[in-house]
């Protein structure tokens, strides 16, 4: 290989390792971009996320107070708070998010934000009582959410402790009706 060659071949491969470089550039930005875009869109608009709050607030209440885990006399009552209702958030899919996000919807259009958590709870049981099927995923989601929210012992994605409060809601609400 004369000089002329290995000159042309170092500019090949100067060539290749700066597109290179660059492409890993524009693909790191991009990517980066587009995670900043999806952890914003991981959260709950100002008024979903107080729905949100108001029926995990229910929630730890109704019908009994929230179990503690651990020993008894231990930790304090598992309480409502916002590091809490994140946490539960970052760990939702993004499609059981979305669901969350519909069932908060659908409260907050029920009028139930201001309600009081026993007025909160019957009212929650006719609407689980009175869903379609897309309807009772989207209140089996915010429910979901709601109750990790209070305890990370509760799987935001699961709907097994949501559908024991929502039985619990809905027959608490035929009663009173």
């Amino acid at each position: 290989m004369s000089i002329g060659d290995q000159r042309r071949e170092l500019d090949r491969r100067t060539v290749l390792y700066i597109a290179t470089a660059s492409a890993a550039s524009l693909a790191i930005g991009v990517s980066g971009s587009s995670y900043a875009n999806a952890a914003q869109q991981h959260t709950l608009p100002p008024q979903q996320r107080a729905m949100v709050t108001r029926l995990a607030e229910t929630v730890s209440d109704v019908p009994v107070p929230f179990p503690r885990f651990g020993p008894p006399n231990g930790d304090p009552p598992p309480s409502v708070t916002a590091q809490g209702l994140d946490t539960a958030i970052a760990r939702l899919t993004t499609g059981r998010l979305a669901f969350a996000k519909a069932g908060a919807r659908a409260m907050v259009a029920a009028q139930l934000l201001e309600s009081d958590v026993s007025h909160l709870a019957r009212k929650v049981g006719e609407l689980a009582a009175q869903s379609d099927h897309q309807s009772l995923l989207q209140l089996r989601a915010t429910t979901g959410l709601a109750i990790a929210a209070v305890s990370s012992h509760f799987d935001p994605n699961s709907n097994t402790a949501a559908d024991l409060w929502l039985d619990m809601s809905r027959r608490l609400s035929e009663k009173t009706s």
